[in-house]
């Protein structure tokens, strides 16, 4: 043999491992050291964590909109920071829609003195004879205690 040929025969021997050899490599020594193991739990921890707070909201979502006509108390609201325009209303009218009208504001409410006289702030809601449009209101004197049917 020649130079030659032994200097050809050694570069095919000292050749470096390729990408993909060398990265399975080092990811066959990272799961044996454990690093790799610890990256699985955590990612498959975090998936598992999205995908219930995903479901959770979903479960939510749709909830809300089965039960939403009766939380607002109709089918549909027209909110303002101003009176509701006369031509809605008079539109409402036309089709035949029954609309109710509610005003709400926060107040500052105080209790009698024989109560104590505290002060707290205070939801008020204000609502037209034709409200709710949907579903009953009661009223209760008291936290937990019996409730008085208006409408």
């Amino acid at each position: 043999m020649s130079q030659a040929d032994t200097d050809e025969s050694t570069d095919d021997t000292l050749r470096p491992p390729g990408p993909f050899r060398l990265a399975g490599r080092q990811m066959l020594r990272d799961f044996r050291a454990g690093e790799l193991r610890l990256l699985l739990v955590a990612v498959t921890l975090a998936v598992a964590a999205l995908t219930a707070v995903g479901f959770f909201a979903d479960r939510l979502e749709r909830g809300l909109g089965r039960d939403a006509r009766q939380l607002m108390g109709g089918d549909a609201i027209v909110s303002s920071d101003k009176p509701t325009p006369q031509a809605f209303l008079d539109e409402a009218a036309r089709r035949g829609l029954a609309v109710a009208t509610t005003t709400t504001f926060p107040s500052m409410g105080r209790a009698p003195d024989d109560r104590g006289g505290a002060s707290r702030l205070v939801a008020v809601k204000a609502v037209s004879d034709a409200y709710p449009l949907r579903g009953r209101l009661k009223l209760r004197r008291e936290p937990g205690g019996a409730g008085l049917r208006v409408r």
